[in-house]
């Protein structure tokens, strides 16, 4: 099973984006799974995000109000970068900045664990996903017209191959 992280990282904390009205108590359990991202302060009010992991894969929650509001799933992929698996965020919390969160903590995480950058999948008809990944710093580097044609013969959907690199 997952183990839930909850070593006390001495009030620092990842900064994450904009103030997402989390709860202290909340925060004062984030990145747990994650102790390396505590590196840089965190000024009051900023989102955080909560995590647990396993070796194959890590789960991390944003926290609105007290409650969850998006997560993102990571792992290592193949190629030695992190792979953002999956990136959900409830109706009621969209266009509040907890996308960006997820994601700029999916890139903390990568750094920290060592990795060559971050990589992820998305389809061409998700143009809002498209719009985030390109103004947090991915390239659109690779695409796969067929990839979904086997699920949906027929289909226009096309995969889209993201990634994100540190500048060197």
């Amino acid at each position: 099973g997952r183990a839930s992280g909850t070593q006390e990282q001495g009030g620092r904390r990842r900064r994450c984006g904009r103030d997402l009205g989390l709860e202290r108590a909340r925060v004062d359990r984030v990145l747990a799974a994650c102790p390396t991202l505590a590196a840089e302060a965190r000024a009051p009010g900023e989102p955080a995000i909560e995590g647990e992991g396993e070796d194959d894969g890590h789960s991390f929650v944003a926290w609105l109000g007290g409650e969850p509001a998006g997560e993102v799933r990571l792992s290592r992929h193949w190629n030695g970068c992190a792979s953002i698996d999956d990136l959900v965020v409830g109706q009621a919390f969209r266009r509040r900045g907890v996308a960006r969160a997820l994601v700029e903590h999916a890139i903390a995480w990568s750094r920290a664990q060592q990795l060559a950058g971050v990589v992820l999948e998305t389809q061409n008809n998700n143009v809002a996903a498209c719009r985030l990944y390109a103004a947090c710093g991915f390239r659109l580097e690779g695409f796969d017209a067929g990839l979904y044609r086997a699920l949906q013969p027929g289909t226009r959907e096309v995969a889209l191959f993201w990634y994100w690199r540190d500048a060197h």
